[in-house]
């Protein structure tokens, strides 16, 4: 555990050096051996709670990991098998998301909805949750209906019938096993082109709701509608296109031309950076008529703006991506600030 925890942190250093001095100091002190792994990830951890920037930080620097990283072995009989720190994570997600497409490799498991974000500017996180929901049940169909036409497609083939009636004798050959597993269970290629396995959703078109529909629904419904936008990852990435455009507009009237971006490329540090969080400690506690999306614009422009150590207004480019700390059930969004190249 410690050689692997030290290794992963080596391969993460370039990310993580850029994000934050205090990290860069840890590894820095890791690698000169003036601290142990273990007293590391101590540091790390206290570190990482301190500053919600390093949380996320952590976790964006985690996502570039190959597949050797988020690889280990079973003590006992030495298969492989995922990294426990990282597994460990993926079950903390799905208990909000359910489904998390880009980690998983096999079919949509049967009972869990998909995990789709839309695309939306409601400002009611009652709105984007009935979408939400909405946009998961026209994905499910639409996922059942594609899978039929992949089966029928397999049964129209003599040669793939013969495969998989044949399968158990097939499974001696590794080739051949690929073969079966492929014709059985498909592959991203084989999966519905908008929700494929291994690869982030993009967002979805779904219907808006009137009001009509929103004024219809109970108060548990309404929290409910709230919880899925703000708890999931799936209802955060929905929202940030919006908070992303408020903090653009509370910049630009202080004088700022904002060139916004939505995929991260970050190839020098922040001149600024800021993060609006909220807790998620108990589904009632999100209250539906709370503006989260306006309010996280204003906070996340508010500390940008206080955070930058040359005030004069110029050309500075702004990402807002999600954030989360779920083992403290904690989530929000995050802002950064690069000057113009």
């Amino acid at each position: 555990m410690s050689d692997q925890l030290l290794r992963t942190l080596i391969y993460l250093e370039k990310d993580l050096r850029a994000e934050s001095p205090a990290l860069a100091q840890i590894l820095d002190d890791l690698k000169a051996q003036r601290i142990t792994s273990e007293e590391a990830l101590k540091w790390v951890t206290v570190v990482a709670k301190e500053d919600t920037n390093v949380g996320t930080a952590l976790e964006r620097a985690a996502s570039k990991l190959t597949e050797t990283h988020l690889m280990a072995h079973n003590p006992t009989n030495r298969m492989p098998r995922l990294n426990p720190l990282y597994e460990a994570a993926l079950i903390e997600r799905a208990q909000f998301d359910g489904d998390i497409p880009e980690a998983r490799q096999g079919p949509l498991p049967v009972g869990i909805a998909p995990a789709v974000p839309v695309k939306t500017d409601a400002r009611s996180p009652i709105a984007v949750g009935r979408m939400l929901a909405s946009a998961a049940a026209e994905m499910q169909q639409q996922i059942r209906q594609h899978e039929n036409i992949r089966v029928k497609a397999i049964a129209a083939s003599v040669e793939g019938l013969q495969q998989v009636a044949k399968h158990g004798a097939l499974l001696v050959q590794q080739s051949q096993k690929e073969d079966v597993a492929l014709m059985l269970h498909g592959s991203p290629e084989t999966d519905h082109p908008e929700y494929r396995r291994g690869q982030l959703p993009a967002l979805y078109t779904a219907v808006l709701p009137t009001g009509k529909e929103l004024s219809g629904l109970t108060k548990k419904e309404a929290q409910e509608a709230t919880w899925a936008t703000i708890a999931t990852s799936q209802g955060r990435r929905s929202a940030t296109p919006m908070i992303r455009d408020g903090v653009r507009q509370r910049l630009t009237k202080a004088g700022f031309t904002i060139r916004m971006v939505e995929t991260p490329i970050e190839t020098t540090p922040p001149a600024s950076t800021a993060t609006w969080m909220i807790s998620i400690a108990a589904r009632d506690s999100l209250q539906p008529n709370f503006s989260f999306f306006d309010m996280a614009s204003m906070a996340l422009a508010a500390e940008l703006l206080a955070k930058l150590q040359e005030k004069t207004p110029r050309g500075m480019r702004l990402e807002v991506t999600p954030a989360a700390k779920l083992t403290d059930r904690v989530v929000g969004w995050c802002g950064k600030l690069f000057e113009e190249v």
